[in-house]
């Protein structure tokens, strides 16, 4: 009964049908009660099948390929790790060796040079400068035509400066010399005369000047009309001649002031004055 079923197990069922499939040789067997032959209405193994054709190929664009490609994601962090700088190590850049040799050599040089001419600045002669602190008028005489007649003194007050820092001045003469628009009244020494003057000090001198009544004949209306309006302009211009002893040198200095006065003839003072 085995070798009979795994017979059929070799047999191939596609056919349901067992007198279609059974040869007459193998049913002449069986009818006799033999064991069938080896041969058998189809093989073991089926005919090979032919190969299907290649479909021909085609050419065609995908419809995805028409969207936008989704943007890509970020880039994940990154951490950067720096060695330490030493800040408070070097705060400075470093200087190229020509710009500090530079400095080492010029440095000094500026140093001198800048004390040289501030010792200069100290020391060079400053000539000395007037101005007039007090001005008084001694009988003042006008005649009114028809025989005008001008007669006056002036006795002024000098103040005398010496702008140096450290050297003293020496001072020979101070005189003033007075004018009335533009015409020159007359000029006069000051007392004292001479004298030494420290640095930054000051010193007063008195000066006498008698004026010419023929110079101003020309003016008299004038004069008195500023005398009634109580204002008589002057020029007074003040020179100082002196020397500047610098070591074993006397350097001559000789300072000129002039300044423009306003008047009042009838309190003898001063309104304004204006010196350049």
């Amino acid at each position: 009964a085995r070798p009979r079923a795994a017979w059929k197990l070799l047999l191939p069922l596609p056919n349901r049908n067992p007198a279609a499939t059974t040869s007459p040789a193998m049913g002449s067997a069986a009818a006799d009660g033999e064991k069938p032959s080896g041969h058998l209405a189809q093989p073991l193994l089926g005919q090979p099948q032919p190969q299907p054709q290649p479909p021909h190929p085609y050419y065609a664009y995908p419809a995805a390929g028409y969207g936008y490609a989704p943007a890509p994601p970020p880039p994940p962090p990154t951490l950067v790790l720096l060695p330490p700088y030493p800040i408070f190590v070097r705060l400075r850049p470093r200087r190229i060796p020509c710009i500090r040799r530079f400095s080492a050599r010029t440095l000094p040089l500026l140093l001198a040079l800048a004390l040289l001419a501030g010792l200069v600045f100290l020391l060079y002669p400053s000539a000395p400068a007037a101005r007039v602190a007090d001005i008084r008028l001694d009988r003042f005489r006008v005649n009114p035509p028809p025989f005008p007649a001008l007669d006056f003194n002036l006795a002024l007050g000098l103040r005398v400066r010496n702008p140096g820092f450290l050297l003293p001045l020496r001072y020979r003469a101070v005189s003033a010399a007075v004018s009335y628009r533009g015409r020159l009244l007359g000029s006069g020494t000051a007392r004292p005369g001479s004298g030494e003057l420290a640095a930054r000090g000051v010193t007063y001198a008195s000066s006498e000047v008698w004026v010419d009544a023929g110079r101003v004949l020309d003016d008299v209306i004038e004069l008195i009309g500023d005398i009634a309006a109580g204002s008589v302009p002057l020029e007074i211009v003040t020179e100082v001649v002196g020397a500047i002893r610098l070591f074993h040198f006397n350097i001559p200095v000789k300072g000129l002031m002039s300044c423009s006065v306003n008047v009042n003839p009838d309190t003898q003072s001063i309104i304004s004055q204006d010196c350049y």
